[in-house]
């Protein structure tokens, strides 16, 4: 029993060992050389998402202020063409009236 207790005692003294190699979340780890980069510093990842997120931001605004002027865009074009027609309706309306007034003073 004694030599099983100093087993598991042992193994997760090793996990908590191991465990203790990786940066704290929210940091990245810089610099030192080799497969486990030996000798590198945990630095702040803050900086580095921020500015991720601002360049998605900024992304994102960009794309909606192009969606913002092509809306624009297309609903001058619908009010313009939506005149054009009023206009050419009310021209044949117009035509119609003169040529109904011109035939009911030319009959006897």
């Amino acid at each position: 029993m004694k030599k099983l207790s100093t087993i598991l005692t042992a193994g997760v003294l090793a996990m908590l060992s191991v465990s203790a190699f990786a940066c704290p979340k929210g940091t990245q780890l810089q610099g030192g050389t080799g497969p486990n980069h030996k000798g590198g510093k945990c630095v702040a990842a803050h900086g580095k998402a921020t500015a991720k997120k601002e360049a998605v931001k900024a992304k994102q605004d960009v794309k909606k202020d192009m969606t913002e002027q092509k809306h624009d865009a297309m609903m001058k074009s619908m009010h313009a063409q939506h005149e054009s027609q009023q206009m050419t309706h009310q021209m044949k309306q117009d035509a119609v009236k003169t040529a109904n007034t011109a035939k009911a003073a030319t009959k006897p």
